[in-house]
């Protein structure tokens, strides 16, 4: 397996995605959500996720009820982050682009 594009070959994402996005990434942001000061945020809050993936911090945050927007190159993690928020019930825009 030879990756020449590195972290903007959308190949490399689809090929780890199981070693970089397992279910415990996703726990644990669930988590961090539940207990950061520092993601404590206003009532109706819109939240900007630049380089969002799968929708690991996304999803939440829009089940949360904030108005969300998930920004990331990769077009095979932005299908896997809309499939998250259909399947979640977590309406998010994602945009496909380079931050």
């Amino acid at each position: 397996m030879t990756h020449t594009g590195g972290f903007q070959d959308d190949d490399f994402w689809t090929e780890f995605y199981d070693f970089l996005f397992s279910d415990q990434r996703f726990t644990q942001a669930e988590d961090l959500l539940d207990t950061s000061p520092l993601l404590a945020l206003p009532a109706g809050a819109r939240v900007l996720d630049l380089c969002c993936g799968p929708g690991v911090f996304t999803v939440p945050l829009a089940r949360r009820g904030y108005a969300v927007t998930g920004v990331d190159r990769s077009p095979a993690m932005l299908e896997r982050a809309r499939a998250l928020s259909a399947e979640r019930s977590a309406p998010a825009t994602y945009v496909e682009a380079d931050v």
